[in-house]
C-alpha cells in the first residue's frame, strides 16, 4: 500500500516497465549515450540548416537586437543587455554579420535549455529512459523548436532558467548531508542575473523558489540562510548594468514593464479591464501546447496537488516524505506559479503567447511522470488517452517542426483558400520573409534620389523597421525611428542621439525615405510629401507582407 501511495515509487516502476528488458541493455550507460546524441544532433542539424538556408530572413526581434548589438550598452530601453552581448560576441567569434552568425547563440542556448531538462529530470527521478523520452518529446515540440531557431531574448531566458532550476534542486535536494555549497547558491544567483539579463520575467523565479521553500518544513530554515544571502548578493550584482543605464535614462524601463504587464499608464496609454483577457489567454496557451499537452499538464498539476493533501502530509511515514518535501511539488512551484500570474495579468493587458514559457519547462518533466505512471494503468479508458494522447503529439508536434522550417511547401495546397484564408492567418513564418524585397525597394528609391543630388535619410515608423532596413540594406546604414513623431510609443531608437524627435536642428531641411504611412501627426514635420508607394512580396502568387514607402521633403519639427 505504501508503494501506491508514493507517486515517485509507482512511477519509477512504470518507467521500469517502459525500459528495454535487461538482456537487451548492455550497459545503463547506453541513455545516456542516446540522450547526449539526441542532443548533439539536434544542435548540429539546426546549425546546419541556419547555414544552408536563404528563404527566412531575420525577424523584426532579430534585426532589432542586432541593431542593438551595433550600439552596446549597460542596458535598453526595454529589455536587458545579454541578448545584444550574445548577439555582438558570436559576430566577433565568427567574424562576419549574417543571419545564421546572429542566431548560432539561439542554437547553442537551445541544446544547453535540453541538456539541463535532461540533468534536472535524472535528479529527480533516476530513470535515464525517462531522460531519453523527455529529450525526444521536447524536441519535437514547435514552441521548443521556434526558440532555438531565433535569437530572441527568450532563447537565453529559457536556458537560465532551466539550470536555474538544476542549482535550485542541487541546494534544496543536496545528494548528502553535508551543508549546501556557498558556491552552489552564488551559482544559482549569477544564473538568476544573467537571466534578468536577458528577460525581466526571470524575476519570477524567486517566488517560485521561495514558495517551495515555504512549503517545505525541513529547508524553511534555508529562507533565512547565508545561502540566500549569498544567491541574493550576486543577483543585485549582476543586475547592476540594468540599474544604471535606467537610472541614467529617468527609469525608463519601468514605465515600459509596467504598462505591458497593464499595471501603470504607459504614454497616455490608459490599462483597462479586459473580461475576455483569460479566454484569449489559456485559448492561445493550449493551441501552444497542441491540445493534449495542455491538457495533460493540467492534469498533472492537479494530480500532484490532489496526492499532496490526500494524507500524504503525514511525516511520521517512513515511506514518503511530506508533499511539500517531494521532487514533484518542486516541480509544481516552478511551474503552476508563473501560469496563474500572467493569467491575472490577461485581465489587464493582452499576454504574448511565449510569456509564461518557463511555466512548462518543469511542468515538461512533471508531464511526463504523469504520463508514464498511466502508460500501463488498469482501465483502457486512460491508457487509450495517454497513448492517443503521446501519439497525436509527437505526430502534430513533429508535423509541424517539420513544416515550419519550409512552409512554402504548405502554398500551393493553399492555393483555393487564399482570398479568404491570407498567409498572415496561417504561416507564422510571414514576419520571416521579405525584407530583402523590402531593402531593394528601398535601395533603389535611394539611388534615384541620389541621382537628384538628394542623400535622403532613412528612417521607420515604429520600432521594428529600422533594424530590418539597416541589416539588408548593401551599406548597414544607420536608419531611425520616426514613432514618437508618429504618436507612437518611444523605443530604444529614442536614446540614441542624433534623434530627429529630439536633435531637430541636425535633419532640418532634410529629405527622408520614410518606411510606413505617414500618420498626420507626422505630416505635419515635412513640407511636403510624394505620392507613397507600395512595396509587396509574394510566394506563390500569395501576397506575404506589404510597406508604404514615402518620401518626405523638407524636414522642419
Amino acid at each position: 500500500m505504501s508503494t501506491l501511495r508514493d507517486p515517485q515509487a509507482l512511477f519509477a516502476s512504470k518507467v521500469d516497465a517502459m525500459a528495454p528488458p535487461s538482456g537487451q541493455r548492455s550497459s545503463s550507460t547506453w541513455p545516456w549515450l542516446l540522450t547526449a546524441g539526441v542532443i548533439l544532433a539536434g544542435f548540429l542539424g539546426r546549425a546546419w540548416f541556419l547555414t544552408h538556408q536563404t528563404w527566412l530572413n531575420l525577424a523584426p526581434d532579430e534585426a532589432h537586437y542586432w541593431d542593438w548589438s551595433r550600439h552596446l550598452d549597460w542596458s535598453y530601453y526595454s529589455k536587458g543587455p545579454l541578448v545584444a552581448w550574445l548577439i555582438r560576441g558570436s559576430c566577433w567569434l565568427f567574424g562576419q554579420e549574417s543571419e545564421w552568425v546572429i542566431r548560432m547563440p539561439a542554437v547553442l542556448c537551445g541544446s544547453l535549455t535540453l541538456l539541463g531538462l535532461a540533468v534536472l529530470t535524472q535528479r529527480i527521478y533516476q530513470r535515464p529512459w525517462l531522460t531519453l523520452a523527455l529529450v525526444l518529446l521536447t524536441s519535437l515540440l514547435p514552441l521548443m523548436a521556434v526558440g532555438s531557431l531565433l535569437m530572441t531574448i527568450d532563447a537565453p531566458f529559457v536556458c537560465c532558467w532551466t539550470w536555474a532550476m538544476v542549482l535550485a534542486h542541487v541546494v534544496c535536494f543536496p545528494s548528502t548531508e553535508r551543508p549546501r555549497s556557498m558556491l552552489c547558491w552564488s551559482c544559482l544567483g549569477l544564473i538568476i542575473a544573467l537571466g534578468i539579463l536577458a528577460k525581466y520575467t526571470m524575476v519570477l523565479f524567486l517566488p517560485s523558489l521561495g514558495l517551495f521553500l515555504l512549503l517545505s518544513r525541513r529547508r524553511r530554515p534555508l529562507l533565512w540562510s547565508k545561502g540566500i544571502a549569498a544567491m541574493l548578493g550576486m543577483i543585485g550584482l549582476g543586475c547592476l548594468p540594468i540599474l544604471i543605464w535606467n537610472a541614467q535614462n529617468g527609469w525608463v524601463t519601468l514605465h515600459h514593464v509596467g504598462g505591458q504587464a497593464g499595471l501603470t499608464e504607459e504614454f497616455g496609454h490608459v490599462p483597462r479591464w479586459n473580461p475576455m483577457g483569460p479566454l484569449e489567454y489559456l485559448g492561445g496557451q493550449i493551441a501552444l501546447l497542441i491540445g493534449v499537452g495542455f491538457l495533460f499538464w493540467g492534469l498533472a498539476i492537479v494530480q500532484t496537488l490532489r496526492s499532496s493533501w490526500r494524507g500524504s502530509w503525514d511525516a511520521s511515514s517512513e515511506t514518503q516524505p511530506p508533499a511539500p518535501d517531494r521532487q514533484d511539488i518542486f516541480l509544481v512551484c516552478f511551474s503552476l506559479p508563473m501560469f496563474l500570474i500572467f493569467l491575472a495579468f490577461s485581465l489587464k493587458t493582452k499576454v504574448q503567447l511565449n510569456w509564461p514559457i518557463a511555466a512548462y519547462l518543469s511542468g515538461l518533466i512533471l508531464t511526463l511522470a504523469w504520463i508514464a505512471e498511466r502508460w500501463d494503468a488498469p482501465s483502457r479508458g486512460t491508457r487509450w488517452l495517454v497513448r492517443g494522447g503521446v501519439a497525436w503529439m509527437v505526430l502534430l508536434g513533429g508535423g509541424l517542426t517539420l513544416v515550419m522550417h519550409r512552409t512554402e511547401w504548405l502554398y500551393p495546397l493553399m492555393h483555393p483558400w487564399r482570398d479568404t484564408l491570407t498567409a498572415r492567418r496561417w504561416d507564422p513564418s510571414f514576419r520571416l520573409r521579405g525584407a530583402t524585397t523590402l531593402a531593394a525597394a528601398v535601395e533603389q528609391l535611394r539611388q534615384e534620389l541620389r541621382q537628384q543630388g538628394i542623400d535622403p535619410v532613412l528612417a521607420g515608423t515604429t520600432w521594428n523597421l529600422p533594424g530590418l532596413l539597416a541589416f539588408y540594406l548593401p551599406d548597414r546604414p544607420v536608419v531611425y525611428c520616426l514613432g514618437s513623431l508618429a504618436g507612437d510609443r518611444p523605443s530604444q531608437y529614442d536614446f540614441w542621439p542624433p534623434h530627429p524627435a529630439h536633435q531637430s536642428a541636425v535633419f532640418r531641411s532634410r529629405t527622408f525615405i520614410i518606411v510606413g504611412y505617414p500618420t498626420p501627426r507626422l505630416l505635419q514635420s515635412f513640407e511636403r510629401f510624394d505620392p507613397p508607394r507600395v512595396i509587396e512580396h509574394h510566394l506563390s502568387g500569395q501576397t506575404i507582407n506589404s510597406w508604404v514607402l514615402s518620401v518626405g521633403h523638407g524636414f522642419r519639427e
